[in-house]
């Protein structure tokens, strides 16, 4: 997981009022990040650089979501594999979306919430993009 990731997610979680986090439990499993909205929902997040580790990913998202739920905690509204190479946003037979960096910064995807207005300088500035869709609406 590169800072630049965390540095991107982090703007991204706060534009919309969003907190960043890292989760590991005391049996060593660990999400990359996690993004908790104001109304404690929260998105489990796996960070990896290339599209040979989504199912990896995938997987680990899912056994952790499911040991939480196990322990009677509050379960991930939803699961994103957030990779740095691809061309498509897409979401799993299995509910994991996959989604590039790139995207959700272009596209300002905020997860069901109305992002903040900001005053002042751009925090993104325009980049060529690798096309493709992400979902409007991921929790």
């Amino acid at each position: 997981m590169s800072p630049a990731s965390v540095r991107d997610l982090r703007v991204y979680a706060n534009s919309f009022g969003a907190e960043l986090y890292h989760y590991q439990d005391y049996k060593n499993q660990e999400f990359d990040a996690v993004i908790e909205l104001p109304d404690k929902r929260w998105c489990g997040i796996e960070i990896k650089l290339g599209a040979h580790q989504i199912d990896g990913a995938a997987e680990n998202l899912l056994r952790i979501n499911s040991a939480i739920s196990k322990s009677k905690g509050n379960p991930a509204s939803c699961m994103v594999v957030v990779c740095g190479l691809g061309n498509a946003a897409y979401k799993r037979p299995d509910g994991v979306f996959v989604v590039q960096i790139t995207i959700l910064l272009k596209k300002r995807t905020t997860f069901g919430v109305k992002p903040k207005m900001s005053t002042g300088r751009c925090l993104y500035p325009k980049r060529r993009m690798a096309p493709g869709r992400v979902p409007e609406t991921i929790f």
